[in-house]
């Protein structure tokens, strides 16, 4: 038996429009497809998942809420 470790602390529901967005063992969000991969370079304090190719996020507490595309584009 394989014991893989535990990766991501939490997600906001699974999988929409192929991304999630997950929680990471430094508390920051970032989003990953159907592998695993990793596929916007940044991470968030907040982040919402994907609806009609837009997410909420918010890089910092206390600051601005803005939506980016699947690229990570504002």
């Amino acid at each position: 038996i394989e014991v893989i470790p535990l990766q991501y602390l939490s997600s906001r529901g699974g999988f929409s429009e192929g991304l999630a967005a997950v929680l990471n063992n430094q508390n920051r969000w970032l989003f990953i497809d159907k592998e695993g991969t990793r596929q916007i370079n940044e991470d968030f304090f907040e982040a919402s998942n994907f609806k009609d190719g837009l997410a909420l996020v918010q890089y910092e507490e206390g600051g601005n809420h803005f939506f980016i595309d699947k690229t990570g584009k504002k």
